[in-house]
């Protein structure tokens, strides 16, 4: 391994039992990862990956609902075609994961409230209705949201 050029190399802190288990687990995803891209025809390969294959269960990314529903569909013709293939010795079953790509971060509602506002005339009829409410709790919460302008 290369030392960076900012420190010593994490390799010089981990076990070297380690570092052969994480090399093998990342040559055995480049070679799930290729066999996946060559077996698996466009455009289903072009939106989904493999991402683990542990006893004879292989986990599939995807980056929408969209496309996890049709490999879902066609899961039963995959695991009996890629069950030929050694990367995918004892395969018995696909699981699928949506991950979407770039998915927008939503803004958080909790820290802040959004002010609301409402036309004068809706104002007026609501305070109407709250008049003639026979519950004090709803009466309270409908006067609430008339004055609210």
């Amino acid at each position: 391994m290369s030392k960076p050029k900012n420190g010593p190399a994490i390799s010089n802190f981990l076990p070297d039992r380690l570092i052969k288990t994480i090399r093998q687990k990342a040559g055995t995803d480049a070679l799930l990862g290729s066999c996946w891209q060559r077996e698996v025809s466009a455009p289903l390969n072009e939106h989904t990956r493999p991402i683990r294959f542990e006893q004879g269960v292989l986990v599939v990314e995807t980056e929408s609902s969209a496309w996890a529903s049709r490999l879902r569909f066609e899961i039963p013709s995959w695991v009996a075609h890629l069950q030929r293939f050694p990367e995918f010795e004892g395969l018995h079953e696909i699981k699928v994961k949506v991950i979407p790509k770039n998915s927008p971060i939503k803004p958080s509602t909790s820290s802040a409230i959004r002010e609301t506002r409402i036309s004068d005339s809706s104002a007026s009829l609501i305070r109407k209705v709250a008049a003639g409410m026979e519950d004090d709790e709803l009466r309270r919460a409908l006067e609430r949201l008339g004055d609210k302008k």
